[in-house]
């Protein structure tokens, strides 16, 4: 009996040991842009809603880039408790993914893409001697805006919410 009761201590003080080795368990969040209005996005009208109206609507946007050009997407970076999270260097990618959402359209040298990007990263990490896991989910809104630079018009428009 006293031989199971020392192996019982013994476990107890290498699990203890372990804990106390660097086992944490920790919320991990980032975010990156602000949240979209969706009101404001209710609002913008093909033909009409002006340049200086979405500035004012929505702020400076992530991206603005003509047929061809590329694009430097925003990463958000989820840190435990969110502490020093947000942005960080990114993707390139080529301003033709997004004026493929705008096929019908004819495309002229006066068509810019106005990018806006709302990213909500969370999640959970555990890390403990030797072992560490971390898993979560990220949503990505995107506004896309089809801007005629010659008239300040807005053309077209994608609304893309995942949240």
């Amino acid at each position: 009996m006293n031989e199971k009761i020392r192996n019982w201590r013994i476990g107890l003080v290498i699990m203890g040991v372990l804990f106390l080795s660097g086992c944490a368990i920790m919320p991990t969040r980032g975010e990156v842009g602000k949240p979209f209005d969706e009101e404001l996005i209710g609002k913008i009208q093909p033909g009409k809603t002006t340049r200086k109206e979405i500035a004012q609507w929505f702020g400076v946007p992530v991206a603005v880039a003509k047929k061809g050009e590329m694009i430097k997407l925003p990463t958000v970076m989820a840190t435990p408790f969110g502490f020093g999270g947000g942005e960080m260097p990114g993707t390139e990618v080529s301003s033709d993914t997004y004026f493929v959402l705008f096929s019908s359209h004819k495309i002229t040298e006066n068509h810019k893409i106005y990018l806006y990007v709302y990213t909500k990263a969370s999640g959970m990490s555990f890390t403990t001697l030797g072992f560490g896991y971390m898993g979560g989910k990220a949503l990505k809104n995107r506004l896309v805006i089809l801007m005629d630079e010659s008239k300040d018009i807005v053309e077209d428009y994608v609304y893309d919410k995942q949240t």
